[in-house]
């Protein structure tokens, strides 16, 4: 679990804002991970 969260981490910091966004929601896990990350 995590190895999938770091490579997770990882796609969001590449994807473009909309696309993490979309997972976000799918996955609300990645709620703590984003929370890292800036919401612009």
């Amino acid at each position: 679990a995590t190895e999938g969260q770091s490579q997770l981490s990882k796609r969001v910091t590449t994807l473009p804002s909309p696309v993490w966004q979309t997972e976000y929601r799918q996955q609300p896990f990645l709620r703590i991970l984003i929370s890292d990350f800036p919401t612009s």
